[in-house]
C-alpha cells in the first residue's frame, strides 16, 4: 500500500458536524436544509450577514482609530475653595532714593523691563560706551534687583488677617522676579502651611484684603526726556495664578490704578487633558526642576536652555542653575535671541509634538475687577488720623485691592473620550449579534474548527509526503528487471 492523504469525506463529516452544532446562526440551514434550492438561499443569507458584519465592524474600528473626544463641563459646589496664589507688581519698579547715583544702572534696567527694540539708540551706545571704558563689570540682575529692592513694608500699608494665625505682615509674601522686576506673591506655596489656605464664605471681604502705598513721587519720570523706558501709568498690576505656577504678569495681569477700591472677583475652574492619541497631554514629561509640570514653566526652561547655549548664560526672571545674564550680555545677546527663537518657533507649546504638551490637569482663576472710588470721606478721616495722609495724597497713592471667590464652586471642564474601548468592544459585539448571532463563545468555536481543519490538513499533507518518500525509495532500491 503506498498510502495516500486524506479523502474529503473525514473533512466534509467535520465540517457538517461544525454547522449542526455551532452556535453561529444560519449555517445549520444552509448545510442541512433539504433541498438545494433552500440550502443555497440559507447559504446567501449567511454571507450576507457576514459581509454586513464585517463592514459595521470596519466602520466601528475606524471611528474609534480617529480618535475622537467629547468635552464635558460640570459645577461642583464645596464647603471650602483652596485659596489661589496673588501676585503684585507696582508700576513703580524703581525708587529714587535706591537708585540715586547710578544713571547708567537705572538706564539699562529700564531698557531691559521695558523690552522697547531701540530706545534712544544715541543715548543708549553712549552709556554702553561708558560701561565699557570704565571697565564695569555689571552683577547679576537680581543681585541688582535685590540691592535696591523696594521696601514691602512701606508699600503695603494694610492687610487682612482671614489666612493669617494672629496678622498677615509683608513677610506673609514671597518676593519674586518678573518682566515687571520686583513682585510679591501671597499663598504662593513656598511653605506648605500657606498652600492650605482655604476661603469658607464667599463674596466681598471674604479673602485677601490689602491696602498699598504705591509711593508715586518715587517715580523716576524726571530721568528721561521720554517716558517710553517705563511705564505711563501708576499703580498696581496683579494676577491670579495656581501657586504651582509662575506669575504670568504682563499677559494675564490686571491694573489697578491709584484712587480705587478694586473688587476682583475670581472663579475656579479646571481642566483635565486626555493624553496622546486622544488629547495632548503627556503625563510623563517633568521640569528639569522638582517643580510640577504646567506648560509656562516648561516654556520658561525651553527658552532659558537656548540662550544660554548662545549666549552662556540665562535671563534673570527665568528659572534654573544657569549663570544668570548681566546687563551688557542680556541686551547684546540674550533679548535678541529671545526674538529670533519665539519668531522661528523653536520653543512652542500646546501640541504633544512640541516642546511643552498641555498638563493633564490645569487649574485656572479667571478674575475680572470691578471699581469704587478710594478712600470715602470717613475712610480718608481715619487714614489722615492714623497715617497723617493728606485726601490729596491718599488718592493720588493709595488704593485697596480685594481679592476673593464670588462663589464657592469650580467648573469642571473634562476632555473624554467619545468612543473607549468598552464602548467599542459593545458595538462590535452588537453588530456580531444582530447580523449573525455571534459571540465571544461563537468566535472560539469558529477559531477551535479553524485550527482543527488545518491541523487536519497538515497532517495528512505529512503522512502523504511520507508515503510517497518511502515508495521512491524502494524503487530506487529494488534491482533492475532482467529482460
Amino acid at each position: 500500500s503506498t498510502g495516500s492523504p486524506a479523502g474529503p469525506t473525514d473533512s466534509a463529516k467535520e465540517t457538517i458536524a461544525f454547522s449542526s452544532s455551532t452556535s453561529l446562526h444560519g449555517v445549520a440551514r444552509a448545510t442541512s436544509a433539504q433541498s438545494r434550492a433552500q440550502r443555497a438561499f440559507w447559504m446567501m443569507v449567511v454571507v450576507a450577514g457576514v459581509a454586513m458584519a464585517g463592514w459595521q465592524v470596519a466602520l466601528r474600528l475606524a471611528a474609534y482609530y480617529a480618535w475622537p473626544t467629547s468635552t464635558s463641563l460640570t459645577l461642583h459646589y464645596v464647603r471650602d475653595l483652596s485659596f489661589p496664589a496673588v501676585t503684585f507688581c507696582n508700576y513703580n519698579r524703581y525708587r529714587r532714593s535706591s537708585l540715586h547715583g547710578t544713571t547708567d544702572l537705572l538706564a539699562a534696567l529700564s531698557i531691559l523691563s521695558a523690552g522697547i527694540k531701540t530706545p534712544h539708540p544715541e543715548y543708549l551706545s553712549g552709556f554702553l560706551w561708558r560701561i565699557t571704558l570704565r571697565g564695569y563689570s555689571s552683577p547679576p540682575i537680581t543681585q541688582t534687583y535685590s540691592a535696591r529692592n523696594q521696601d514691602l513694608s512701606t508699600t503695603i500699608l494694610e492687610i487682612d488677617d482671614t489666612y493669617c494665625e494672629n496678622s498677615c505682615t509683608p513677610q506673609d509674601f514671597q518676593h519674586v522676579f518678573t518682566e515687571y522686576g520686583n513682585c510679591y506673591t501671597f499663598n504662593g506655596g513656598f511653605s506648605e502651611e500657606q498652600r492650605s489656605l482655604k476661603q469658607k464664605t464667599a463674596g466681598a471681604g471674604k479673602g485677601l484684603q490689602v491696602l498699598f502705598d504705591v509711593q508715586q513721587k518715587s517715580h523716576l519720570w524726571d530721568y528721561w526726556e521720554n517716558p517710553e523706558l517705563g511705564f505711563t501709568g501708576v499703580g498696581i498690576r496683579l494676577v491670579v495664578h495656581d501657586p504651582d505656577e509662575p506669575p504670568q504678569v504682563e499677559a494675564l495681569g490686571l491694573s489697578i490704578g491709584v484712587g480705587t477700591q478694586a473688587y476682583v472677583s475670581v472663579q475656579h475652574t479646571k481642566s483635565i487633558n486626555q493624553q496622546y492619541p486622544w488629547g495632548d497631554c503627556d503625563p510623563s514629561k517633568k521640569l528639569q526642576s522638582p517643580a510640577p509640570y504646567s506648560m509656562a514653566r516648561c516654556l520658561q526652561e525651553c527658552e532659558a536652555d537656548l540662550v544660554e547655549r548662545i549666549c552662556g548664560c540665562k535671563p534673570f526672571n527665568f528659572p534654573g542653575d544657569i549663570k544668570e545674564c548681566s546687563l551688557y550680555q542680556h541686551y547684546h545677546c540674550a533679548r535678541d535671541a529671545l526674538v529670533i527663537f519665539l519668531a522661528q518657533g523653536m520653543c512652542t507649546g500646546g501640541s504633544h509634538l512640541s516642546q511643552c504638551p498641555v498638563p493633564c490637569l490645569h487649574k485656572n482663576f479667571p478674575s475680572s475687577v470691578s471699581y469704587a472710588t478710594f478712600p470715602s470721606l470717613q475712610a480718608a478721616q481715619r487714614y489722615e488720623r492714623s497715617l497723617n495722609y493728606s485726601l490729596v495724597y491718599m488718592r493720588e497713592n493709595l488704593l485697596s485691592i480685594d481679592v476673593a471667590y464670588t462663589d464657592l464652586n469650580y467648573a469642571l471642564i473634562q476632555q473624554q473620550k467619545t468612543l473607549p474601548e468598552s464602548v467599542l468592544l459593545s458595538d462590535i459585539g452588537g453588530q456580531l449579534g444582530l447580523f449573525v448571532g455571534a459571540s465571544v463563545i461563537t468566535i472560539i468555536e469558529v477559531l477551535e474548527f479553524v485550527a482543527r481543519s488545518a491541523a487536519r490538513a497538515l497532517n495528512a499533507a505529512a503522512s502523504f509526503l511520507s508515503n510517497r518518500a518511502a515508495t521512491c525509495t524502494k524503487a530506487a532500491l529494488s534491482p533492475p528487471v532482467q529482460g
